[in-house]
């Protein structure tokens, strides 16, 4: 990682961007990751803050919940996005190269028993394949909104995190919509890490960092919105983005 960052930085059109995806659990990144080290090299990280959960634990739950929930236990305490956001934060990644991922997927489950549907609750095998996908396990959420409008039965609930699930006789899908992927974001814009704050920066960006990475991929960061192409009229507007230390 370190040599591919040596050669894009010396490499005479200066505008690659190097990240990588990287995992959630913990113990994969402390027994794998150099984190302060990986950080040094890369532009982004990708945070893989999904798939959190899933058919191969047996259990019906929600794969990227935001927070931990009444019903979670042993290492699962820790799985929710906001505590691993917190972990690689903590571990040495800079704020403003986090970046959170946001699934725009469901996974699902049929249940070991229909009576039995709460979050946590045994799970025998992935849910049954979609019309689209046709993937055991899993729905892409434009088969999600088509099933629950269209499919008469489904029972529609939160668990005690606010995170949306759905059920209908065996059947168990666990889901993410517009509203909660905006909690998310709200949500973690406010959360201390220590003596810091998990600000927006996780997912766009902010100055002075965010400012030097946009502007050397010739880009203009913009507040609270994504970044657009650097057209040299804006130069000037660009370097505004400098802190003192740049003066």
């Amino acid at each position: 990682m370190e040599e591919l960052r040596e050669a894009f930085d010396s490499a005479p059109e200066k505008n690659y961007i190097l990240s990588a995806a990287v995992p959630s659990a913990n113990f994969r990144v402390t027994e794998g990751y150099d984190v302060p080290r990986i950080s040094k090299a890369l532009d982004l990280i990708n945070v893989m803050t999904y798939d959190l959960r899933g058919p191969w634990d047996n259990e019906a739950d929600h794969h990227a919940p935001l927070n931990g929930r009444d019903h979670d236990n042993f290492a699962f305490n820790q799985m929710n996005v906001a505590a691993v956001m917190r972990s690689w934060h903590q571990k040495g990644a800079p704020l403003e190269k986090l970046i959170m991922g946001l699934p725009f997927y469901a996974r699902t489950f049929t249940l070991t028993s229909s009576n039995q549907n709460k979050p946590g609750d045994s799970a025998s095998a992935p849910g049954v394949p979609g019309p689209f996908t046709d993937e055991a396990g899993f729905l892409a959420f434009y088969e999600v909104c088509h099933m629950l409008r269209t499919e008469d039965g489904w029972r529609k609930r939160t668990d005690s995190d606010g995170n949306r699930y759905a059920v209908r006789g065996d059947q168990w899908i666990g889901y993410d919509t517009p509203k909660s992927v905006k909690r998310k974001v709200i949500e973690l814009s406010t959360v201390r890490v220590d003596d810091f704050h998990l600000r927006k920066n996780i997912i766009l960006g902010e100055p002075p960092q965010a400012c030097r990475l946009w502007r050397r991929h010739g880009l203009v960061h913009r507040p609270g919105r994504l970044p657009r192409p650097l057209h040299r009229r804006e130069v000037a507007a660009a370097q505004g983005c400098q802190d003192s230390s740049e003066r």
